[in-house]
């Protein structure tokens, strides 16, 4: 719950404040992974799907996959 509380007269300055947050449990097709184990894909769809509902043929290698095997292009993912 949130409190309303009269501020006193005048002007108050507060320090700059830097906020970050991070949604636990989320995965999005177009965002990175925690894993190896990528969940979503955008593949033949062109939309934000659960890997078990698109199609079979599609193989998915996350970017940190990519950066760790030093992929240099499509003949070495």
């Amino acid at each position: 719950t949130y409190s309303l509380i009269a501020a006193p007269e005048g002007v108050m300055a507060l320090p700059e404040t830097s906020i970050q947050g991070r949604q636990d449990g989320f995965e999005s097709a177009w965002g990175p992974t925690e894993t190896y184990a990528a969940t979503r894909t955008a593949s033949g769809t062109k939309t934000d799907t659960a890997l078990i509902e698109a199609p079979r043929s599609i193989s998915v290698a996350t970017r940190q996959q990519m950066e760790d095997r030093a992929v240099q292009n499509l003949d070495d993912a």
